[in-house]
């Protein structure tokens, strides 16, 4: 999550008009865990298509492992999930719960 905060302290400092916004990225993940195969942006608030990327390449280095939900080896686990940023605050919405941290 660093990395995450890293980039949206950073494009606030050096970007101008830059406040943040909802970035929703959908991944497919192999079951055998790893990175993901697959990474996409389905979509974005920020209108800095520069940040929307860094999200996206920070997030391609994540380690997933659903083995241990023990899901079958036949699923590919696809997921959307959204990043809020929004005043020095990152929430995470993967399931419609939400967490976040200052």
């Amino acid at each position: 999550m660093n990395s995450l905060n890293n980039i949206y302290n950073r494009h606030l400092k050096n970007k101008p008009g830059f406040i943040g916004g909802n970035v929703t990225l959908k991944l497919t993940v192999p079951y055998s865990g790893g990175n993901a195969h697959t990474i996409n942006i389905a979509s974005s608030t920020t209108s800095y298509p520069e940040f929307d990327s860094a999200v996206k390449n920070a997030v391609a280095t994540w380690k997933w492992n659903f083995q241990a939900y023990k899901l079958t080896p036949t699923i590919t686990p696809t997921s959307t999930i959204s990043f809020n940023f929004l005043d020095n605050w990152l929430r995470i919405d993967p399931t419609g719960r939400t967490a976040g941290r200052r």
